[in-house]
């Protein structure tokens, strides 16, 4: 089996596992989607984005999940956040609701606490993540929780209620919209069972 065969058929049971994924038809009903088709040039390694390293696992994840922001063409547009925020105390803190109709492909809500799971578990050293921290690297006290001197709950993320996510970063950073696509949650629910070697099956809509 070839590397686009076996990438077309891991989508597929990704979503069967899932659940199903879904699509709006013109008239706005939402059906279940039989196939999907993604065409790769190498295997994806794993759909979980805590420790995602390679290229091509970026790539599929950006087809299946959405962040607090995400990209359309150039511009930078809310995803599971409602709007875009403009930064409070000098350009460091960030709060963001979560779009209330965001879920998880099981029908789960995705919530603050989920955006702060995989923040945390990013930045914890017990984790072991080579995945990129560019967008919590600039959040307070990351180097003390990175190094084991602080423990995770210190990281300057925290949810305010179920849909409200707060981040506070070490100084003010106006690249900060652009990073914070790169914010992926997790189940947290699913991560308190499976932890570090959960593979994140669920896609987001």
């Amino acid at each position: 089996m070839n590397k686009n065969i076996r990438w077309a058929a891991g989508v597929i049971i990704v979503a069967t596992i899932s659940g199903v994924l879904f699509t709006k038809n013109n008239d706005g009903d939402v059906s279940k989607v039989r196939t999907l088709q993604v065409m790769m040039k190498d295997d994806v390694m794993t759909m979980n984005p805590i420790m995602t390293t390679d290229i091509y696992s970026s790539q599929a994840q950006d087809q299946v999940y959405e962040g607090l922001y995400r990209y359309k063409g150039n511009k930078v547009v809310p995803a599971m956040a409602e709007k875009i925020v403009k930064p409070s105390q000098n350009g460091t803190v960030y709060t963001f609701k979560i779009r209330d109709n965001a879920k998880w492909s099981n029908g789960d809500k995705v919530t603050a606490q989920d955006f702060v799971t995989a923040i945390r578990v990013t930045a914890d050293p017990k984790t072991k993540s080579q995945a990129s921290a560019d967008a919590i690297s600039i959040m307070k006290n990351y180097d003390s929780v990175h190094v084991g001197a602080m423990t995770p709950d210190k990281l300057g993320v925290k949810a305010i209620d179920s849909h409200t996510v707060q981040i506070t970063l070490t100084q003010a950073t106006p690249s900060f919209d652009k990073l914070a696509t790169a914010i992926i949650p997790v189940n947290t629910k699913n991560y308190a069972k499976w932890g570090i070697s959960m593979v994140q099956l669920q896609n987001t809509w």
